[in-house]
């Protein structure tokens, strides 16, 4: 039973609604979220949140209502909760979890906050056999003497990037295709060594975008001009049209998903206005009236002014402390801030995106998630197949 006030509903009335409303009036939502910049989180809140989050694993449908919410998707959905002790980000989800009942997890409050979320890195790979977790840094990530590929799991930060392309659905990409995690931790060292593929070092990196926050349009759109113009830059006898959508569009293509997103509807049309666009320069959004091609774009039906802003926002999102790098074979992406020149673009198994390493002495140092043109969908794996690259072991730190 939940209870509000005065009010009360049985729970399982409660998921009932949300199902309904997110089947029965699902298009009609999707519709008022994409225009309307209040209430763009409509859709998602009713899929993928609310009652039915606390209980069921995010990446399944509703028909499979046995299936348990797990530890990994618990800590990521609840990640912007607050906790007075530490170790509680992870404990006071456990009961919500399928960890709950298994003795390989164990709730031990003689230990650390470093160990506490050391061990539960190491559940989560032993229990998945994947390595997602590495990839959830948030702002605050050097509290408690962590090691550099184990998440701040008591940050609040709006930066972690595994929420934009795995939490609220089953994970799009495959960058390490069928190859499962193959790693091991050592607890007191802090060590995480695990197999994967070297793809490329990072030749240049951008300036990081100015975005101050999550609804900041005009400088989401600004990096558009600024990240497109280090581009051409860097690369200029490139067409970089149609691999700068791509980038920005997390490399969602049409032969590759069906309504992955609601960016990529847009992308045909954006294919064929986008050089007018970014070449004008910036705008004072939302004045469109000095931007002769969105006006166009307004005037024509095909965007309005609220479309606009909700692109905005959700680059603010995909944007918001990240940088655009280039690689030493020509290679474009998107990382996080901390990533520099000469660091290592690798394939990790079982993570499903890239990652970029630093090289320390004779060790490694995680350094960000990374969106990689082409490398999304398990290239590199091909590629080591085919006996272009060749398997190794990262100790990394």
């Amino acid at each position: 039973m939940v209870h509000c006030g005065h009010y009360h509903v049985d729970w399982n009335t409660l998921i009932e609604v949300q199902y309904l409303l997110s089947t029965e009036y699902g298009p009609l939502i999707n519709k008022i979220s994409t225009g309307s910049l209040i209430l763009w989180e409509l859709q998602p809140a009713l899929t993928f949140r609310g009652p039915r989050s606390l209980l069921l694993d995010r990446t399944i449908g509703f028909n499979d209502l046995a299936q348990e919410l797990s530890l990994f998707n618990a800590l990521l959905m609840h990640r912007l909760k607050h906790s007075t002790d530490p170790r509680d980000k992870v404990y006071a989800l456990v009961g919500l979890t399928s960890a709950r009942n298994d003795p390989a997890y164990t709730i031990n409050y003689s230990r650390s906050v470093r160990q506490v979320y050391i061990d539960t890195v190491d559940y989560i790979l032993k229990t998945s056999r994947h390595l997602e977790i590495i990839c959830a840094k948030t702002r605050g990530d050097h509290e408690f003497d962590l090691p550099s590929w184990v998440p701040n799991l008591a940050s609040t930060g709006a930066t972690c990037p595994i929420p934009h392309r795995h939490a609220s659905t089953k994970c799009v990409y495959d960058a390490s295709k069928n190859r499962q995690s193959d790693a091991s931790i050592l607890h007191e060292e802090g060590i995480l060594k695990a197999k994967g593929i070297r793809l490329n070092s990072i030749k240049h990196t951008s300036d990081i975008s100015e975005i101050a926050s999550l609804s900041d349009f005009y400088h989401s759109y600004k990096a558009l001009h600024v990240w497109y113009k280090f581009l051409i830059t860097h690369q200029p006898s490139l067409r970089q049209d149609e691999r700068f959508t791509r980038l920005i569009l997390g490399d969602i293509i049409p032969e590759r998903s069906i309504n992955y997103g609601r960016l990529f509807p847009h992308f045909n049309h954006l294919q064929d206005t986008w050089g007018a666009i970014i070449k004008q320069g910036p705008f004072s959004f939302p004045d469109l009236e000095s931007h002769a091609s969105l006006k166009y774009l307004v005037d024509g039906n095909y965007f309005n002014d609220n479309t606009l802003s909700h692109w905005g926002n959700t680059l603010s999102q995909k944007f918001f402390k990240r940088r655009l790098f280039i690689t030493e074979s020509g290679d474009i992406g998107l990382a996080g801030e901390e990533v520099a020149e000469g660091d290592i673009l690798c394939v990790i198994f079982g993570c499903s995106i890239p990652v970029i390493l630093r090289a320390v002495d004779d060790h490694f140092i995680f350094a960000s998630d990374a969106s990689v043109i082409d490398y999304m969908f398990g290239k590199g794996i091909d590629e080591l197949e085919m006996g272009e690259r060749e398997e190794e072991v990262f100790e990394i730190h």
